[in-house]
């Protein structure tokens, strides 16, 4: 027992046990509370609950909440060592700091759990606008317990929060005008909200930007081109600029022209013509109204027929096999009627004088 009322490295020896004891206990509190938290979250997942409490516990919070006991039971202990001044004054801010930054953690966490909640309660809404409004709801909650969690570890070091704040307000003309940017998409992003011209997935074109919409966010709105790029945008030019939705339409149309030879006689154009219209009309895809196929113009190397129809929005490439479909039957009905089509040519006339001076062709050949 003398042993321990002795000093080694400036410290009594049973001090020294007492840390010995307590990081040997805190190791094994690790282990022990990890395995109960991991125990606890597959009985939750095993039942058939929904709610906070299960999405809080998917965060994988053992190592979260190990660690706040054992800083709780170091913090205990520092205050029995009674150290000297300056090592326990540093110990203490130590142990205060991991702890404001576990809490962080902890907090950050269950908004990740509140966001997933109020998302699962979006989902079975028919009205899109709650998925997004889940989106930003999410990002100004994290925002929120960071910026909170901040200024109440800077109180608990001492320091007067609200005297730091009061000194932040006579700079404050200075940080608005230079935050305006950012004050102007975030009003953008609410006029985006509230007046709903594109959403999350659709296909929309703003400027010389084409794409889906992948995110829509505080400050900007994120677009993936079809060549597979992200165009980020500001809100501020998404509120203001005209924007072509694609996606509200309710019929694509499909309008192309064919060019066929000149040696076609009329009555094989008239046949050509209504054999198109006849198969257009009975595609099953193709809308009936509005099909258009008629010969509108003689042009410098061929008969121009313009083909012109509508199909029910569907995805990309419903559309293009759509597409597909109608001009391999449309190449089919001109194999059967012999109609050839054309391509770009010119004819060369080659002449020669004879003895009284006049020009007679010698041969006419074709040539691109």
């Amino acid at each position: 027992m003398e042993y321990l009322k002795e000093t080694t490295l400036w410290i009594v020896n049973w001090k020294w046990v007492l840390i010995l004891a307590t990081a040997l206990l805190s190791s094994v509190a690790v282990v022990l509370i990890k395995n109960v938290l991991v125990r606890l979250q597959s009985s939750l997942e095993k039942r058939k609950i929904n709610g906070f409490i299960k999405s809080l516990f998917a965060q994988h919070l053992e190592t979260i909440i190990a660690w706040l006991i054992i800083t709780t039971m170091w913090s205990a202990v520092l205050g029995i060592l009674e150290l000297p001044t300056k090592a326990a004054h540093f110990l203490d801010i130590s142990v205060q700091l991991i702890q404001s930054l576990l809490f962080i953690c902890l907090a950050y966490k269950a908004s990740d759990a509140i966001g997933e909640v109020f998302q699962k309660y979006a989902d079975k809404a028919e009205n899109s606008l709650d998925d997004q409004l889940v989106v930003l709801a999410r990002k100004t909650i994290k925002i929120f317990v960071v910026v909170f969690g901040i200024l109440m570890a800077v109180q608990g070091f001492g320091f007067n929060v609200v005297s730091i704040l009061a000194g932040l307000g006579i700079g404050g003309l200075a940080i608005a005008f230079a935050a305006q940017d950012t004050v102007a998409n975030l009003f953008g992003s609410v006029t985006i909200i509230l007046d709903q011209p594109f959403q999350v997935g659709d296909w929309i074109k703003i400027t010389d930007t084409e794409g889906i919409v992948e995110e829509i966010g505080f400050r900007s709105t994120r677009i993936r081109t079809f060549y597979n790029s992200v165009v980020t945008i500001p809100n501020s030019i998404m509120a203001k600029e005209k924007i072509d939705n694609f996606q509200k339409r309710h019929t694509r149309r499909i309008r192309f022209n064919l060019g066929i030879t000149y040696d076609c006689s009329p009555e094989r154009i008239s046949g050509f013509i209504d054999a198109v219209k006849y198969s257009l009309y009975h595609h099953p895809k193709i809308l009936k109204e509005n099909i258009r196929v008629y010969f509108t113009t003689m042009g410098d190397f061929s008969l121009q027929i313009l083909v012109q129809y509508f199909i029910s929005l569907g995805t990309a490439e419903e559309e293009l096999q759509i597409q597909q479909d109608s001009l391999f039957e449309i190449m089919q009905i001109a194999q059967k009627l012999d109609v050839s089509f054309a391509f770009p040519t010119q004819t060369i006339l080659l002449q020669k004088q004879d003895d009284a001076g006049r020009q007679e062709p010698i041969f006419n050949r074709p040539s691109l």
